[in-house]
């Protein structure tokens, strides 16, 4: 059974005979349903349609989906010695991407600012061992496609080694950050994004 993305928004969801009757994501009054109702691609005519495309952004390879797709997401690899950390996610993954991130060191983890940028995280995350992914914990009610790495218990926050990763505006308490996939050791996974 196929998986489904969304063509609005790009959020992928799980494996089914049909797609979704709705997105949440498209059904918030932040975002919007397209005048034609709801519309979905399998993964499979995502990537026939689409290709991702690498360029960079304020010195930091950037991943974008061609042509356009869903909201334009684009997603940054910031490198570190041990390995990549992906921040945000888009709704395309592609074998060509996996080599080319293997060949940097690999996928240490993926960071997600807001559910408009979750994508196809499951597959990121898969591709590359089963890869943590972080989410802000106020989120956890926008993932549409949960999958085996996801959290062991409702509402449990697990060892989640990005204690630092906040994205609330400024003078505005975050909420902690919420770890979806096996928690790694805080040595483990370190990384410094500043952008201006």
């Amino acid at each position: 059974m196929p998986f489904w993305t969304c063509e609005q928004c790009g959020a992928q969801f799980p494996d089914s005979g049909e797609p979704p009757v709705s997105c949440p994501v498209c059904e918030d009054e932040r975002q919007f349903v397209n005048w034609k109702g709801h519309a979905w691609l399998t993964r499979e005519e995502l990537a026939k349609r689409h290709k991702l495309v690498w360029r960079e952004d304020l010195g930091i390879s950037g991943i974008g989906v061609e042509p356009g797709f869903a909201i334009g997401q684009r997603a940054l690899l910031v490198r570190e010695p041990d390995g990549c950390v992906l921040w945000d996610c888009v709704p395309l993954l592609t074998n060509e991407a996996v080599e080319h991130i293997r060949s940097l060191g690999g996928l240490k983890a993926i960071a997600v600012s807001h559910p408009h940028y979750y994508g196809a995280v499951a597959d990121w995350s898969e591709a590359f061992g089963g890869a943590p992914i972080y989410l802000h914990a106020d989120d956890r009610a926008w993932i549409t496609r949960p999958h085996p790495g996801s959290c062991r218990g409702p509402g449990k926050i697990t060892g989640c080694p990005m204690t630092s990763f906040s994205c609330a505006p400024a003078g505005i308490s975050p909420a902690p950050p919420l770890c979806i996939g096996a928690p790694v050791p805080k040595a483990e996974v370190s990384c410094s994004l500043a952008i201006p």
